[in-house]
């Protein structure tokens, strides 16, 4: 058993070191943010601000500023992965003064960063994933009413604070709650909570959050292929999906996390 755990030892070094020469990994700011053009998509919705007025401008404007110095050399954003030259169309023809009023995160981070550092393209690392949630808390209606009062505690003590903070707070400080490593934690706890509700014939949750992780799963493996020894990524993504993401890049070889925080 030693020396079978010896051997995978080396197997994960040398992997680490084929993969990053020199010593050179790829660092990736994860960035976790709300959604600023509000698509509905998400289970939890609420208001957000209208990031197009002066003030909200000059705190999105303070943020790019902030994230530009960490010198990124590639910026990735929430975009299907199959529709990127359909991005960097946008974003021609935003490096060109057009797209200045949309409201979403690519454009007015993005975008508006990877024109700052000269970049001729941003890239898009999306996948699909068409996770059920409400089917998760049918069964739990029936079967599980606790998940049902850990899943509404959870809204009232996490989301409905975070959303208050979106309209109320400068949108630096927003940010930089959402990508506290416990604030992180706690929202990642609640898919676990969900991947048990459910039984042997029936295991609903599991199946829900093993889509979920499936979908990260893919996201993640876009920017492993696009990462390159020496690259310095900022990844703009909503923030549910940072705990699984950021355990991946952590563990994979040739890459490094960069933390957030220290650049807001």
């Amino acid at each position: 058993m030693r020396i079978f755990s010896s051997c995978v030892l080396l197997l994960i070094l040398a992997l680490r070191a084929a993969a990053a020469p020199d010593g050179k990994a790829a660092e990736v700011l994860l960035l976790g943010t709300f959604h600023f053009a509000n698509p509905g998509l998400d289970f939890a919705k609420g208001d957000v601000p209208d990031v197009l007025t002066e003030e909200r401008q000059r705190e999105i404007a303070a943020v790019v500023e902030r994230l530009k110095q960490f010198k990124p050399n590639k910026i990735v954003v929430e975009w299907p992965a199959d529709r990127e030259g359909e991005l960097n169309q946008r974003y021609a023809a935003y490096r060109e003064g057009e797209h200045q009023s949309e409201r979403s995160e690519t454009y007015q981070i993005g975008f508006r960063l990877a024109k700052l550092q000269g970049l001729p393209a941003v890239h898009a690392i999306d996948v699909k994933g068409d996770m059920d949630i409400g089917a998760v808390m049918a069964y739990a209606q029936k079967h599980d009413p606790a998940f049902i009062g850990t899943f509404q505690s959870a809204m009232q003590e996490v989301i409905g604070p975070m959303m208050k903070m979106q309209k109320e707070a400068p949108i630096g400080d927003t940010l930089r709650k959402m990508n506290d490593p416990a604030f992180v934690e706690r929202g990642n706890a609640l898919y676990l909570q969900m991947a048990r509700v459910g039984d042997v014939a029936n295991p609903v949750g599991a199946e829900q959050v093993g889509i979920w992780y499936a979908r990260n799963i893919k996201i993640f493996a876009n920017l492993a292929r696009l990462a390159k020894p020496g690259d310095r990524i900022i990844v703009i993504y909503g923030q549910g999906h940072l705990p699984l993401l950021q355990s991946l890049i952590r563990e994979m070889p040739g890459m490094t996390i960069v933390s957030a925080n220290d650049h807001l």
